[in-house]
């Protein structure tokens, strides 16, 4: 797949907000279903009181439930600088005879391997604060872990190796085969390191490895699917106005707007912009 431009790129941004918007229109009480997108605090919260008791009794007592929300078959943990574990501005980048990038880190891979082992690495670039991850389905279906139950399995069991290239490889075991589905990496083109369970369907396979390990909680909404089969919701285009009527969790968009009902027939709009 080719690089996104810069529409498609708003439009993978303006879906994101229009999932974190649905979490909290789903799991937020009548007074707590705005959603904040400026960073200043976390996206997602649950605050209704039937879920937060449900959740509680599955997996033990949480401060402020905030919520870090996954989908989809990849999950990006992190793109920036990771000076735990190279700083950019001290690498060396080489190219092969085939044009391939090897990267030479600014740390050694000991010195990486002792802060992949560190548990506060992870609370830092995946935790990030949260108290529970959930993994969405698209099916209806919300998977929740306890956060700290996840940085501590995968600073604990992922076995890692690194290449030629400079890419850190994190291995994991599922159903009792091993997966490479953890990547540490330079992306010469952005000038910035990423982190995460990239590339073919290793975000959705480390969900799998999660459920596995670990214990969880899933709230259902009116699943008509059964497990086998794998159903993307398709968000239609649709004009709404005050009088329309709708059910809490549906989605609409316009070329102007993205409408979500947080409410029986009370709706609200997001303005869809170009990046």
């Amino acid at each position: 797949m080719g690089k996104m431009n810069s529409k498609q790129a708003s439009q993978i941004k303006n879906l994101g907000h229009a999932e974190e918007t649905t979490f909290n229109a789903l799991f937020g009480d009548k007074f707590h279903r705005e959603i904040n997108h400026s960073g200043a605090s976390q996206d997602n919260i649950i605050t209704d009181a039937e879920y937060k008791s449900k959740i509680s009794s599955k997996l033990g007592r949480f401060n402020d439930f905030s919520v870090s929300l996954k989908s989809g078959k990849t999950w990006q943990f992190h793109l920036g600088q990771i000076l735990e574990l190279s700083d950019s501005k001290n690498i060396t980048i080489n190219k092969s005879t085939t044009g391939e990038t090897h990267v030479k880190h600014s740390k050694t891979f000991f010195e990486q391997l002792e802060v992949l082992r560190n548990i506060e690495f992870w609370n830092k670039y995946l935790g990030k604060k949260s108290e529970l991850l959930c993994y969405n389905d698209k099916q209806k279906c919300y998977t929740f872990f306890r956060m700290s139950s996840v940085t501590d399995f995968i600073s604990k069991n992922v076995v890692w190796s690194i290449l030629d290239t400079g890419r850190l490889k994190g291995k994991l075991t599922l159903n009792n085969k091993e997966y490479t589905i953890l990547t540490f990496e330079y992306r010469a083109d952005k000038k910035q390191f990423v982190l995460g369970a990239s590339g073919g369907k290793n975000g959705f396979r480390l969900f799998e490895v999660l459920k596995e390990k670990l214990n969880y909680c899933e709230v259902f909404f009116d699943r008509k699917t059964t497990d086998s089969e794998f159903v993307f919701n398709v968000v239609k285009k649709k004009n709404i106005t005050k009088k329309s009527k709708g059910e809490v969790g549906q989605i609409f968009f316009n070329d102007s707007f993205l409408f979500l009902c947080v409410d029986e027939n009370i709706w609200k709009k997001i303005e869809l912009k170009d990046l």
